[in-house]
C-alpha cells in the first residue's frame, strides 16, 4: 500500500553508513583532523588518503563494535587497504575480563629457537636464521633475555647524542640465582662444537662433574620453572632497569628505533621464539580469541585440517632487536598479532599502493636473489631501513605496539619491524570473503618446497558438496565423482556398453598433505614426505571416507578411478598423470646417482636449504616422521671437513654442518646442467690456488674430461672441540682417519700438459721441414725479433741454421723461431737481417 507521502514526494533512501573513524594516525600530529582533502565533510576517508600519508590509523572501538570480529574486520578493511596494516585498541572491559595467562605459560616450550645473524650494512641487511636445537621454558628464556648482551636499554641508556654499543654491559635490575645459570642457555649462547658425534662428545657443561641423574636434572629444571611463575609478573619484569611501561612513549621509541639501526648487525645475534604452537588464549574469552577467529578461512579450511600458523596460532616470544624482515603473509592472506605481554613491537608498514615499488627496489637491492626466486621477499630473509627506502621513494609509516594491543596486516601490505625487549605474542592468518579472488591469483615461493599454498576454488567446492551431502546425498556423491574426476591435461575416459546399474568405486587413497607453515633459513627438522609436498596444498576436509586428493595435487593414476554411467554406456575417469618432478641426487656432497655406500648425515648446516636444495631427503622404511639427507662415505672421506664415524653399529657422516659457505657456492666445470653444477660441496683444482672446481665423483671419473684425481695416502686428523677465544687450548675429542688426494684439472693434469708439449712439438716440426732452403723466416731472440735466411733444419737437435749476414751462419733453436712470417724466397735477400718489431 502506497503512503501518501510517497506517492507525491518518493520515499528517500537511506543514508550510507558512515565510514569507522580511527582514534588518530600514529605518527601524525593530532591537528590534521579532518582531512584538508575531505571538501568540507565531517569525516575523513580512506580515499582521501591513497597512500597514507596520514599515518597507520589506530582504532578504539567499543565493547559493542568489538565483539563482531568479522563485523568490524570488514567496516575498518577500506582503512587497512591503504596503510598496510592498522592497530586495534581493545576496550577495556574486554582487557580486564581476560583471564591470569600464567597457567598457560606453565605449558609452553619454545622447541626451536632461533639466533639472527644480520649480514650486511649501511641500512641494507640479509636476515640469515640459526635454529637451536634445544627446547626452552619461559623461564629459561627470560633468564636470556636478562643477560647483559640481550637486554634490552632504558631511558637511562638511551639518548638522542648517545651512541652507545650493543654490546655495553647494562647494570642488572634482578639479583641472579644462587649456583650457576641455566646449563642449557649458556650452552646454546656459547661456541658449538664442530659437528661431533652427540653420543660420544659431552656438552661443554655436561663435561663438568656432575652426579645428579637426568631425571633429577629434568626434575629440578620443571621446579625452578614453576618457582619462576609463581613470582612472575607479565606487566612488570620484563622492563629494563630504572624503566616503567609509561617510558614508552613514541619519543623514547623513536630513540629505541634509532640505536637499533646504528648497532644492527653489531654485537651478539638476538634470538627469537618464534614460530611456537600453541595459544594462551582460552575458551573463557570469546571475542577476539586468536586461536578460535571467525573468517572466511577457517570455514574453508577446518583447524582439523589446518597449516600451522595459517589457521592454527603461533606464538612469538621476542627479545631485544629480534627482527621480522620485509614480507607479506603466506597466499596474501589477512594476519592479526596480539601482544600477551611484554615490551612493544616496531612495526613498518608499505602501502598497497606502493608494493610494487617496494618489490622493484629490494630486487635492485638484492639482484642474485631475485634471479633465483622472483618471489624471493616470502623467504622474510632480506631488511631495508627507512632510511634507505625512503631514498627510493617508497616511505614506510611505522607503529608502535604495546602489550594487549592488535595489529592487523592486509593482503600485500609489506611489513617488517623488530621487537623493544621480552615479550610474548600470538598471531595467525585469517581471511575475509574479499580474498577469495586474491587467494586464487596469490604469488607463491616456488623455490622452496615448505611454501604454503592453497587452492581456493578447491575448497569451495569441498564446502559445497559437504552442505549437499545433509540435503541430497545422492547429489553429492555425483558432484564429488565429478570433481575428483575431472583433470584438464590427462583425463581418460573410455566408453563402454555396460547394464543399466553402477556405482562409485574409489580406491584406496593417501591422506593429503598438510605442511608446516614457515622456516625460513633453518636447520634441517625431520619431517614425513606428506608434510612438505612441492604441488600445491589443497588439503581435502570433507568429512567423506571416499574423498580424495584435488587435481591440483599430484596423484598417480592408479590413485583412484570413478566409475560413472548415463543410460547403457560407463565412462571410466581416470586420476590425473604424475607430475614429473626436477631431479635430486642421493648424495647431499655430489652428483653421483649410485646409492652404494651412502651413510646417514649427522647434523646439517643452518641454511641447508639455500646451500643445497636438490639432495634428496631419505626416509627410513616404517617410519613416516623422520626425514635425513645421506652421503657418500668416499665423499666424506675426502673433503677436509667431513669424516665418517660409527654409532650404534651404524656408519654416520659428520662435519656437514661445518662446510664453508664457499665450498657449497662452487660450481662444478664438469657438469652440464645447471642443477647438476650447483649441486653439493666440490672440491678445488689443488694445483697452486687454480679455481677449477668439480664434484668428487666428476674427478674421480674424470679421465674423460682430462682431470686428474690421485688418492696419495690415509692419514689421521684431530677433531677438536671449540672452546672461547679465553681458552688458548684445544680440547682433542678424537682421532679420525681422511683420504689425503691430489686432483688436478686439465690446463694442470701433467700427463695432458706432456701431450700438448708433444703436439705442438710435433706440428712445428712439420711446419720447419715443409719449409724451402733460402726461405726468409723471423726469429727472437734477446735484441729483438730479425728477418734471416734458412739454411737448413737440423732435426737432431731441434734447431736450425740460418744466415745471420753475408759471412755469418748462426744455429737457432725451433723455440725461438716465428712461424707466422711469410717466407721469402732466397732471391729476395739482400743484405744483413732487418729488425723487426
Amino acid at each position: 500500500m502506497w503512503s501518501s507521502a510517497s506517492s507525491l514526494t518518493g520515499s528517500r533512501s537511506p543514508s550510507p553508513e558512515p565510514t569507522v573513524q580511527p582514534d588518530h594516525f600514529y605518527g601524525t600530529d593530532p591537528s590534521q583532523l579532518p582531512s584538508p582533502d575531505s571538501e568540507g565533510k565531517t569525516y575523513l576517508s580512506p580515499n582521501d588518503d591513497p597512500l597514507a600519508h596520514r599515518g597507520i590509523p589506530v582504532f578504539k572501538p567499543t565493547m559493542d563494535e568489538f565483539s563482531d570480529f568479522e563485523g568490524y574486520m570488514s567496516r575498518v578493511e577500506c582503512w587497512g587497504r591503504r596503510s598496510g596494516i592498522i592497530k586495534v585498541v581493545p576496550p577495556k572491559e574486554w582487557t580486564d575480563a581476560r583471564p591470569n595467562i600464567k597457567p598457560q605459560l606453565a605449558r609452553v616450550k619454545i622447541k626451536s629457537p632461533i639466533e639472527q645473524f644480520m649480514r650486511g650494512g649501511g641500512g641494507l641487511f640479509r636476515q640469515e636464521n640459526m635454529e637451536k636445537r634445544k627446547a626452552m621454558s619461559v623461564r629459561e628464556w627470560a633468564e636470556l633475555c636478562s643477560k647483559d648482551e640481550f637486554r634490552a636499554p632504558g631511558v637511562e641508556q638511551v639518548g638522542l647524542h648517545k651512541n652507545q654499543s650493543a654490546q655495553t654491559p647494562l647494570p642488572s635490575r634482578r639479583k641472579k640465582p644462587k649456583g650457576k645459570d641455566n646449563p642449557e642457555v649458556q650452552t646454546a649462547a656459547g661456541v658449538p662444537i664442530a659437528s661431533p658425534p652427540k653420543n660420544t662428545i659431552p656438552d661443554p657443561e655436561d663435561a663438568k662433574p656432575d652426579d645428579s641423574k637426568p631425571r633429577n636434572r629434568r626434575a629440578e629444571r620443571a621446579d625452578k620453572d614453576v618457582s619462576f611463575l609463581e613470582t612472575f609478573s607479565p606487566h612488570t619484569d620484563w622492563l629494563p632497569p630504572d624503566t616503567t611501561a609509561a617510558d614508552y612513549t613514541p619519543e623514547f621509541c623513536n630513540k629505541l628505533e634509532r640505536t637499533f639501526w646504528r648497532n644492527c648487525g653489531i654485537g651478539k645475534p638476538p634470538w627469537y621464539g618464534a614460530d611456537t604452537m600453541g595459544s594462551l588464549f582460552t575458551d573463557a574469552t570469546t571475542a577476539w580469541n586468536v586461536a578460535h577467529l571467525p573468517s572466511t578461512l577457517s570455514r574453508l579450511l577446518p583447524s582439523s585440517q589446518g597449516l600451522p600458523g595459517v589457521n592454527t596460532p603461533y606464538l612469538y616470544f621476542g627479545m631485544w632487536r629480534a627482527t621480522f624482515a620485509w614480507h607479506v603473509e603466506d597466499m596474501d592472506l589477512f594476519s592479526i598479532n596480539y601482544i600477551h605481554f611484554g615490551a612493544p613491537k616496531f612495526w613498518y608498514a608499505v602501502p598497497q599502493a606502493r608494493a610494487g615499488a617496494l618489490e622493484g627496489t629490494m630486487r635492485g637491492y638484492f639482484p642474485k636473489d631475485t634471479s633465483v626466486c622472483p618471489q624471493f621477499l616470502r623467504h622474510k630473509s632480506f631488511l631495508a631501513s627507512p632510511t634507505l627506502l625512503a631514498q627510493s621513494a617508497v616511505r614506510p609509516n611505522h607503529l608502535v605496539q604495546h602489550a594487549g594491543e592488535f595489529v592487523i596486516t592486509y593482503p600485500r601490505g609489506y611489513h617488517a619491524g623488530f621487537n623493544l625487549g621480552f615479550n610474548c605474542a600470538e598471531s595467525v592468518n585469517f581471511a575475509l570473503d574479499s580474498w577469495l579472488d586474491e587467494g586464487r591469483t596469490a604469488a607463491v615461493c616456488k623455490c622452496v618446497d615448505y611454501s604454503v599454498r592453497i587452492d581456493v576454488d578447491q575448497l569451495l567446492e569441498d564446502r559445497r558438496i559437504e552442505a549437499l551431502e545433509k540435503t541430497d546425498p545422492k547429489a553429492a556423491a555425483l558432484a564429488r565423482a565429478a570433481r575428483n574426476g575431472v583433470d584438464l591435461d590427462g583425463t581418460a575416459n573410455i566408453t563402454a556398453e555396460h547394464g543399466p546399474q553402477s556405482e562409485i568405486v574409489p580406491l584406496p587413497h593417501t591422506k593429503p598433505p598438510s605442511p608446516r607453515k614457515r622456516k625460513p633459513t633453518i636447520p634441517f627438522e625431520p619431517t614425513g614426505i606428506a608434510k612438505r609436498p612441492r604441488t600445491a596444498l589443497t588439503p581435502s576436509v570433507s568429512s567423506s571416507t571416499h574423498a580424495v586428493p584435488s587435481a591440483s595435487i599430484p596423484a598417480p593414476a592408479s590413485t583412484f578411478a570413478h566409475v560413472t554411467h548415463a543410460g547403457p554406456k560407463l565412462t571410466l575417469k581416470l586420476g590425473p598423470r604424475p607430475v614429473s618432478t626436477e631431479k635430486s641426487f642421493p648424495c647431499c656432497l655430489c652428483v653421483d646417482p649410485s646409492t652404494n655406500g651412502l651413510a646417514r648425515v649427522h647434523d646439517l648446516p643452518a641454511m641447508w636449504r639455500e646451500v643445497c636444495p636438490a639432495a634428496r631427503m631419505q626416509h627410513p622404511a616404517g617410519s613416516s616422521s623422520k626425514g635425513m639427507w645421506m652421503a657418500h662415505e668416499t665423499c666424506a672421506n675426502v673433503l677436509p671437513e667431513t669424516w665418517v664415524d660409527e654409532i650404534a653399529g651404524e656408519r654416520v657422516v659428520f662435519g656437514v654442518d661445518s662446510i664453508v659457505r664457499g665450498r657449497w657456492s662452487l660450481k662444478c666445470s664438469v657438469c652440464t646442467q645447471n642443477r647438476s653444477k650447483d649441486h653439493g660441496a666440490l672440491i678445488q683444482c689443488t694445483k697452486g690456488k687454480c679455481p677449477k672446481s668439480f664434484h668428487i665423483n666428476c674427478a674421480r671419473d674424470g679421465h674423460e674430461t682430462g682431470i686428474s684425481y690421485t688418492v696419495l695416502r690415509e692419514i689421521e686428523k684431530e677433531v677438536v672441540l671449540l672452546e672461547p677465544s679465553s681458552v688458548p687450548d684445544l680440547h682433542v675429542l678424537k682421532v679420525i682417519k681422511k683420504v689425503e688426494f691430489e686432483a688436478l684439472c686439465p690446463q694442470h693434469n701433467p700427463v695432458l700438459v706432456a701431450g700438448r708439449r708433444a703436439s705442438r712439438l710435433d706440428a712445428r716440426r712439420a711446419d720447419l721441414l715443409a719449409l724451402q732452403p733460402l726461405s726468409r723466416i723471423k726469429i727472437r731472440v734477446s735484441a729483438g725479433v730479425f728477418e734471416v735466411t734458412l739454411i737448413r733444419v737440423l732435426e737432431e737437435k731441434r734447431s736450425v741454421e740460418v744466415l745471420w749476414d753475408l759471412s755469418e751462419v748462426r744455429e737457432v733453436r725451433w723455440s725461438n723461431i716465428i712461424l707466422d712470417a711469410t717466407n721469402q724466397s732466397a732471391s729476395q735477400f739482400l743484405a744483413f737481417p732487418s729488425v723487426a718489431n
